[in-house]
């Protein structure tokens, strides 16, 4: 009741579209407004290279390796792409609790092309050598991983569900598949795989759209949010 009437009183800034319907459903607020987080960005890496190039689809997956981030999923729909022939590759980049249930996975089920890297400091620059980046995340209330695979020249899929269907268009600057259906994810790689041109216009587009939204300092907006609410006071 508190924390109610407290908010009945109070403006809010929220970090993206899902925190604030959230939020919005649960709260009566004064007034809000939604202003996505700045993702640092870094131009030594803007240059992005040609991909699928070679016939084996490079991919990886990067966040803490736990239910919610849905490396099993993504793992799974490898699975569903070698019993169909297609090549891939996908490295798992990160560490935690669901590490060693991961690892006995692959080694029950032989799965020679899914690799655990562990943590890695240098996930920028990595992240030229692959196709794909895979957001496999049952609920990113903003999805930073998605945006630097953006800035970075990945073609993004990644799950209808968080944040990443509000940063993503399908189709125009990456690809949205069901949460929980990892024959659907996979089917949408071995689409794209097909794809060539199509990708890397939409990683393109992607990165465009990447550098224009987050990129920038977010202090003029908040600044002039605060205006506008001490105008009304």
């Amino acid at each position: 009741k508190e924390v109610m009437n407290y908010v009945k009183s109070s403006h809010a800034i929220f970090i993206s579209d899902v925190i604030q319907k959230h939020y919005e459903e649960k709260y009566s607020f004064l007034s809000f407004k939604t202003i996505y987080d700045q993702i640092a960005y870094n131009e030594k890496y803007s240059k992005i290279h040609p991909k699928f190039k070679s016939k084996t689809i490079q991919m990886m997956i990067a966040g803490i390796l736990s239910e919610g981030k849905g490396q099993m999923e993504a793992i799974k729909a490898v699975e569903y792409l070698n019993l169909k022939g297609i090549k891939c590759q996908l490295s798992l980049y990160g560490a935690g609790p669901l590490e060693h249930e991961i690892k006995k996975y692959i080694q029950e089920k032989n799965l020679k092309n899914v690799h655990l890297k562990g943590y890695a400091n240098n996930l920028t620059e990595l992240r030229k050598k692959y196709d794909i980046a895979l957001v496999c995340s049952e609920c990113e209330a903003l999805g930073r991983v998605t945006v630097e695979a953006m800035y970075y020249g990945n073609l993004v899929i990644g799950a209808n569900t968080g944040c990443t269907p509000y940063i993503i268009e399908n189709n125009k600057t990456g690809y949205i598949y069901q949460y929980g259906n990892p024959k659907n994810l996979a089917d949408i790689i071995e689409s794209v795989s097909q794809k060539t041109k199509e990708n890397n216009q939409i990683i393109s587009n992607a990165q465009k759209y990447a550098i224009k939204h987050f990129s920038k300092s977010i202090s003029k907006k908040i600044n002039d949010y605060f205006k506008e609410v001490l105008q009304g006071e």
